[in-house]
C-alpha cells in the first residue's frame, strides 16, 4: 500500500514539473548531458571517486545521492536536452544502483521519472534497496496518467503506447525524504546515452541544477 501511495505521489507531482526553462529548449537535438540538483536538509548529489563499481566498470567513479530525514532531504540528477522529443523515439533507459541500507521496499526510489507533454509521467524504478549492484531496467517501469491510468511493472515499450502522439517534457533521477540513506548509481544510460563517469558529460552542464523537483506533502 505504501508503494502504491509513493507511485501516486509521484504521479501527481509530475504534473507539475515543466521547468519554466522547457520552452526555449532545443527539441532534443543537442547530446543529453547532467547537472545535480538537491532539495536542502543536508541531501546532496554528484559524482565521487570510488573502487567500488559494477562488475567490470573500472573508471572509479559513480554518482552519489545522500538523502536525509529533513522535510527537504531528497536530491537527484536533472538530464537536459530531452524536452521535444517524440516519444514513440525515446529510447528504453537503465541504470545500475546500490544502497548503503537493505530494505524489502524500495519505497519508490531512486526513480528515474520521464514526464510527457500528455501530463502523464513514468518511473523507472527498483522494488528493493540492496547493498549490492543491480541493473534497475525493463520491467521496472511504472506508469501515471496518459492513457492507461496507473500500470505497475511494465516496459518501456508499453509505456510508450500508453502516451501516442506525445514528446518528452522532462527526465531526472530522484529520491525522497525521510531515511538517512546514500545511493550509489553508475552506468545511467538515458536517452541513448551512458553515464560512468564526470568525463561523459561532454563538457555539458555539470553544475548545480537551476531546476529542482518540488515534492508534495505525504499523501
Amino acid at each position: 500500500m505504501r508503494r502504491l501511495m509513493c507511485a501516486a505521489a509521484g504521479a501527481i507531482a509530475g504534473l507539475l514539473l515543466v521547468p519554466g526553462f522547457a520552452v526555449a529548449a532545443d527539441h532534443g537535438q543537442a547530446p543529453p548531458t547532467l547537472s545535480f540538483f538537491s532539495g536542502g536538509g543536508g541531501a546532496n548529489a554528484g559524482w565521487v571517486h570510488t573502487s567500488d563499481q559494477p562488475s567490470g566498470d573500472t573508471d572509479q567513479q559513480a554518482i552519489r545521492i545522500h538523502d536525509t530525514t529533513a522535510p527537504s532531504g531528497y536530491a537527484g540528477v536533472l538530464v537536459h536536452h530531452v524536452y521535444g522529443t517524440p516519444t514513440a523515439t525515446f529510447p528504453n533507459s537503465k541504470f545500475d544502483f546500490k544502497s548503503d541500507m537493505a530494505s524489502p521496499s524500495s519505497l519508490g526510489y531512486p526513480r528515474l521519472e520521464i514526464l510527457f507533454s500528455d501530463g502523464g509521467d513514468a518511473s523507472l524504478r527498483p522494488l528493493t534497496w540492496q547493498q549490492n549492484w543491480t541493473t534497475v531496467q525493463d520491467p521496472n517501469w511504472d506508469n501515471n496518467h496518459g492513457g492507461c491510468g496507473f500500470r505497475f511493472e511494465q516496459t518501456w515499450q508499453q509505456i510508450q503506447a500508453c502516451h501516442p502522439g506525445t514528446f518528452i517534457t522532462n527526465a531526472y533521477i530522484t529520491t525522497d525524504p525521510g531515511i538517512d540513506v546514500t545511493f550509489r548509481l553508475d552506468n545511467l544510460n538515458v536517452d541513448g546515452k551512458t553515464f560512468s563517469n564526470a568525463g561523459d558529460n561532454s563538457n555539458g552542464n555539470n553544475t548545480t541544477a537551476t531546476f529542482t523537483p518540488n515534492l508534495l506533502p505525504p499523501l
